[in-house]
């Protein structure tokens, strides 16, 4: 077991219609649901969640290589800043625009806005 962190780039959303956690890593463009038992074994609760001083706890093999992929946890040694900063410099200089969406279980898509998006994809 290597020594890992929750990334500082992580968002953090307790799901409106069961007991998991939703986690957004910015950085990576990823999303993993979480069972809150999980949760709670690594370290996780709606109290803690945004609190980037939390402690990565050991979970077992499987979720642990989930995270990893997903980004949520990161080596203690790993610089996210550099590659944050080298993300910012790919997307500046690059010649389109791109746009995340991230709905929320509330949302039907049936706004203009939603609409005009789901069009042009």
């Amino acid at each position: 077991m290597s020594d890992y962190k929750f990334s500082k780039f992580n968002y953090y959303q307790k799901s409106y219609f069961s007991a998991n956690f939703l986690v957004y890593n910015s950085l990576q463009r990823k999303i993993i649901r979480i069972p809150k038992e999980d949760a709670i074994g690594i370290g996780l609760s709606e109290k803690n969640a945004q609190d980037s001083t939390v402690k990565y706890i050991y979970a077992n093999e499987n979720l642990e290589k989930k995270l990893i992929n997903q980004g949520v946890i990161v080596p203690e040694s790993y610089n996210e800043d550099s590659e944050a900063h080298f993300k910012y410099l790919e997307e500046v200089s690059a010649p389109g625009l791109g746009l995340t969406v991230i709905p929320t279980y509330r949302c039907n898509f049936r706004a203009p806005i939603a609409i005009k998006i789901m069009r042009m994809v």
